[in-house]
């Protein structure tokens, strides 16, 4: 072959060799004829020790021994992101290494031949390759998925006797299912059934045993509600209640004896009622009761006295106004359908005031005077020796408020929030027990978890295992407007935290809340202190 057009061939395409391109440069060496016309032993063998010492470097050509296909030849292949190299066949048939990757795509997301490996979907595996033709990233299919996400719950009433209990499984980190477990009744936040009763506030709900009784109230349609309706838990259905022989109203007073519920006093917009009746469920059955010695009246202090079996009364409002209060009270006996005047007390005549049965005692604090000025003291009455006893001011630990929610667990009372004025701005945060054996004991505001504030009033509350929950009510923040929230003050540990709200009624002012010894329910209430939507929904809690 001409010695120049090998030269010629060779420079052309491997500039890392270093060689001049012209064939009539007369420095160049010339290349014997036996290393081009050599026999064909001769010529393998050379290429053999070439082609082997290309193999070694990067990048080298995978020619499976045979080198290259003939001088001259070119080869181009796809590089980095998207771009290209070639390599060229030098004699001895062997490829020159691949030139510099060119022609790179800067916008490109990937490297050809790349892959990336993910978790997807329920615990499988996806690898992305890099498209060749783009270099952008082709999602793979995800394989090798559990039938679960890791913490999905799935609950089923198969084999449950009990509707109210459900068998429940969870999803593992790797997604598999747990088994199930016993039948049990479900936590947190539960649907209520809706009843057929219009919605109202102001009403009142107590817990029988099996069943919460609703009654009476105000809203719309009538405005003053004379109907009510029995929920049944383990159904989730509402029973109405047989029509009552009491005039429609409001801000009356409902206790439970054991037995039957006994319904008291109460205001029409007109008339301050002093009568009462008394439903008994076994019965579906009501009849009316002794009337009154006291004047009528709403707002007032009423409760069940275990110890002499005696519905307790005390205070409250005897105008329409209530321009008008009282502190007088007395004892229905439902055995004899008589009633009882109690003693005179300590405390001022007053309405709008917290009270429950602690240690078998009435105890009663705060509260509103005819001029509505928000009280600060309290006293307890002992139903069995007739004793009332004025217990020290709470002072800087609580002070004077009215409109607070207040609960009791038997040996404490326990009061939170309130007012001072007719004004949503006046609402009072914190909160105090008391035990008549040591007194007050303060508890700070939950004003950091219960946005945007924790002062408020109307409020629904109970007490559950040493805990005390509280739920919606009006904020300081807003005029005559409710907002959302629910915390939990643990007292064992002394803190405050807030509950996840999904499955929450809506915000609301007045709501009755129940406990049954195992969850809440929660029923009516309004979107203000007395107007104008008016709930007929709830829900149930368990904590």
């Amino acid at each position: 072959m001409n010695k120049r057009l090998i030269s010629a061939i060779v420079c052309a395409g491997a500039t890392s060799l270093g060689c001049a391109t012209t064939s009539e440069d007369p420095s160049i060496t010339p290349v014997a004829d036996s290393a081009v016309d050599a026999p064909a032993d001769t010529r393998d063998s050379a290429a053999a020790d070439t082609g082997s010492a290309t193999e070694t470097a990067p990048e080298a050509a995978v020619d499976s021994g045979k080198g290259c296909p003939s001088v001259g030849a070119t080869d181009t292949r796809k590089c980095g992101k998207c771009g290209s190299q070639n390599r060229f066949c030098l004699p001895g048939n062997t490829w020159t290494d691949w030139s510099t990757c060119a022609g790179e795509v800067a916008s490109a997301e990937c490297s050809i031949g790349e892959k990336r490996t993910a978790d997807c979907g329920n615990c499988g595996k996806q690898t992305d390759t890099c498209d060749v033709s783009a270099c952008t990233w082709s999602e793979g299919v995800c394989l090798g998925e559990g039938p679960c996400a890791p913490d999905d719950v799935e609950t089923t009433k198969a084999s449950c006797s009990s509707p109210s209990e459900v068998r429940t499984r969870k999803c593992s980190d790797k997604c598999e299912w747990s088994t199930f477990s016993a039948c049990a009744a479900p936590k947190g936040w539960l649907a209520m059934a809706k009843p057929t009763i219009t919605g109202r506030t102001m009403h009142t709900a107590l817990w029988t045993g099996s069943k919460m009784l609703v009654w009476g109230g105000y809203g719309s349609s009538p405005t003053y509600k004379l109907d009510g309706a029995a929920y049944d838990l383990g159904a989730d259905a509402w029973t109405v209640l047989p029509a009552s022989p009491l005039a429609g109203r409001r801000q009356h007073a409902a206790v439970w004896t054991g037995s039957k519920m006994i319904v008291w006093s109460g205001y029409d917009g007109v008339t301050q009622f002093k009568d009462g009746a008394i439903y008994d469920p076994a019965l579906g059955t009501w009849k009316t009761i002794a009337t009154s010695p006291l004047s009528g009246r709403h707002n007032a202090a009423v409760v069940w006295s275990a110890a002499t079996s005696t519905m307790l009364v005390w205070g409250g409002c005897t105008s329409s106004d209530c321009s008008a209060v009282t502190n007088d009270g007395a004892a229905y006996d439902p055995a004899t359908d008589a009633w009882t005047t109690i003693p005179s007390g300590p405390l001022a005549a007053r309405t709008d005031h917290a009270f429950e049965v602690v240690g078998g005692e009435l105890v009663i604090f705060g509260g509103r005077n005819a001029v509505g000025t928000a009280l600060g003291d309290g006293g307890r009455y002992d139903p069995v020796t007739k004793v009332w006893t004025k217990f020290s001011d709470p002072g800087a630990v609580l002070d004077a408020r009215y409109d607070a929610a207040s609960i009791s667990d038997g040996s404490t009372l326990w009061v939170f929030g309130g007012r001072t004025s007719s004004s949503s701005s006046s609402a009072k945060g914190g909160a105090a027990y008391y035990s008549p054996s040591v007194g007050w004991t303060a508890i700070p505001d939950a004003d950091t978890l219960f946005a945007p504030s924790g002062k408020r009033y109307d409020v629904a509350a109970f007490q559950a295992a040493g805990k005390v929950y509280v739920f919606s009510g009006i904020p300081s923040t807003a005029s005559d407007t409710p907002a959302s929230g629910f915390v939990v003050w643990d007292q064992a540990t002394a803190t405050w935290s807030s509950i996840e709200p999904t499955g929450a009624p809506t915000a609301r002012a007045r709501a009755t809340v129940v406990w049954t010894g195992k969850e809440a329910l929660f029923f009516g209430g309004a979107n203000g202190h007395t107007c104008c939507t008016y709930y007929a929904d709830g829900a149930v809690y368990r904590p």
